[in-house]
């Protein structure tokens, strides 16, 4: 009776898959971390721009900075091949990370030379944005690298420029303008994050399915040889992957508007290993 085993190319496919699902799953897990800090802080945020947020626009636009995420990936994207959007997604997530974080950090340049109290709470919460941010920056680039590297297939290697202005943007605004401007950034940053996170679930269990699939041809193709061998064995179980366990955001509280984002797996800078549970609340920035 001849052992049964898979071809090591069949092996390492399956190794290779499983990697993906875990890594864009770590994608997955800091954009709810990310969004569950904003949501978390929204009620400071909202008396922070009480001011401007009841009587402007909901509807902002900023020609550099993404909207309407989820629209854009139901009509282009999402028919494609399940391989093939991955290596769409994740530049474009990449990409519009990249753009967010340029736009935050010229924010945070204009409370440089004010020291009154809202000021520096402005300065703190944009702080915090940009630090949960670059968390979920520095896990789409390490999954860009580890997916492009077994597939060869080559991604992006880096975020295109961005110029922060435009039409509607003052780069050198008086309070009210800042805080205008503040309002409408803020506002499109929350809807990319819930929109990135419904994206990321699908991204996830299009691996999912294929690494699945991929296990059950490989098992009845495993079959057929050695039935060819006049093996006894019983059919070989096919390959899957547990359910996946509901993941929580669990920020830790320095501050009213602080919290640390899970450690990245490439920067210290992103973030604190230590972190504790919140329970979750409901709502919406506007």
């Amino acid at each position: 009776m001849s052992t049964k085993s898979r071809n090591p190319t069949e092996e390492s496919i399956n190794l290779n898959r499983s990697n993906d699902i875990k890594i864009l799953k770590r994608v997955r897990t800091q954009l709810k971390v990310a969004r569950n800090h904003f949501r978390n802080n929204r009620e400071v945020i909202a008396r922070l721009y009480s001011d401007v947020k009841t009587v402007m626009q909901t509807n902002y636009h900023y020609e550099w900075l993404p909207s309407q995420s989820l629209v854009w990936y139901k009509k282009h994207v999402k028919k494609l091949d399940k391989d093939t959007k991955v290596f769409i997604l994740l530049p474009v997530l990449r990409d519009s990370l990249h753009n967010f974080s340029v736009t935050l950090e010229q924010m945070r340049l204009f409370s440089e030379t004010h020291l009154i109290s809202n000021y520096t709470i402005r300065k703190l919460m944009l702080d915090d944005l940009s630090k949960h941010l670059i968390a979920v920056l520095c896990e789409v680039e390490a999954a860009m690298i580890s997916l492009s590297t077994w597939r060869n297939r080559k991604m992006p290697e880096e975020p295109r420029t961005v110029i922060v202005g435009g039409l509607g943007w003052d780069p050198n605004p008086d309070h009210t303008t800042m805080m205008i401007q503040d309002w409408g950034v803020l506002t499109i940053y929350y809807r990319f994050l819930k929109d990135w996170l419904h994206i990321s679930r699908k991204m996830v269990q299009d691996q999912v399915d294929l690494h699945q699939r991929w296990s059950a041809v490989s098992a009845v193709v495993s079959d057929v040889d050695d039935g060819d061998d006049n093996d006894e064995s019983s059919a070989s179980t096919i390959d899957r992957l547990p359910p996946a366990m509901p993941l929580s955001s669990s920020p830790l509280s320095l501050s009213p508007l602080s919290s640390s984002p899970m450690p990245c797996i490439r920067h210290r800078r992103c973030g604190s290993s230590k972190y504790n549970k919140r329970p979750k609340t409901s709502g919406s920035v506007t």
